[in-house]
Order: structure tokens, then C-alpha cells, then sequence
């Protein structure tokens, strides 16, 4: 298993986007409890090592890879949608309201996002759907262990 990588970060600093989110939920699996969303920003250039998807590290891993993120990101939020709200709507709006909420409490706002899975319909921001975006994009991945540890914390 490796490590998820810096390309499309690195791609999108190249190219003028200086604050780029990645964005990831958890919750949608168990269906028990809320859908929790993370969006983390780096500071351009800075490469944290040993990010992966948050279901391939152990708990304690977790915990440290999430505290080692909250201190070295330039900016990281949480969103959730309820149990409530996934049983008035549905599982997949309750994932994409969990986002949206994540990435609009990001100070400063992002100028690109990067989304684990589908792209979200009337994002404001530019953004590309990566399918296994926790494995591939490194600010993905920091949003999975960031979305992870916040929702286990609440179950």
C-alpha cells in the first residue's frame, strides 16, 4: 500500500491555484449515525509524507496523522449531515451536504477542490472528481483521516 501522492496538487500550483481543498466523507458505509465531511488546504509546496486513505491506517495512526494535519495544514473544517437528514433525503445528499458545509467553514475559502468520488453539483469553485481520491490525492486523504477520527470520536 502507498502512500497517496502530491501530483494533482503539485499540477494545480503550477497552473495559479494557490488554495487547493481536497474534500472526503465518511459515514456513508455503515449507515449508522452522521455522514462527517473533512476539506483540508496546504500551504502551496508543502508535502506532508505518509498520507493515505484513512480506512488503511490503524487507529492510532490515525489519531497521529490527524493531529500532525490539523497543526501543519494551512486551513481544515468538518461538516456533517444528520441522521434526520439522511432519512428525509437520501444518503448521497446527506454525503454532498456534509462537503458542501466542510469546504464553505474553510478560512481561507479554496480556489480549486478536489473530491473524493463524484463531482458536486453547483460547487462555486473549480473542481475534479478523483474516484479513489483518498488513495491518489494527498489533500484527499488528509481530509479522509481528518473526516474519520472526527466522526469515530462522535460514534
Amino acid at each position: 500500500m502507498s502512500d497517496a501522492g502530491w501530483s494533482y496538487e503539485l499540477d494545480l500550483w503550477r497552473r495559479g491555484f494557490r488554495l487547493v481543498a481536497g474534500v472526503d466523507e465518511v459515514g456513508c458505509g455503515p449507515l449508522a449515525g452522521p455522514v462527517v465531511a473533512a476539506a483540508v488546504i496546504w500551504v502551496p509546496g508543502e508535502c506532508l509524507s505518509g498520507l493515505r486513505d484513512s480506512k488503511h491506517l490503524t487507529p492510532r495512526a490515525r489519531e497521529r496523522a490527524a493531529g500532525m494535519i490539523r497543526r501543519r495544514a494551512l486551513a481544515w473544517a468538518i461538516g456533517a449531515a444528520s441522521v434526520r437528514y439522511i432519512e428525509r433525503h437520501n444518503i448521497r445528499r446527506a454525503a454532498f451536504l456534509a462537503m458542501y458545509r466542510a469546504l464553505r467553514r474553510l478560512s481561507p475559502a479554496p480556489d480549486f477542490v478536489l473530491v473524493d468520488g463524484f463531482c458536486l453539483p453547483d460547487l462555486p469553485w473549480p473542481q475534479l472528481a478523483l474516484p479513489h481520491g483518498d488513495a491518489t490525492s494527498a489533500s484527499v486523504a488528509a481530509a479522509s483521516i481528518i473526516a474519520k477520527v472526527w466522526r469515530d470520536a462522535l460514534m
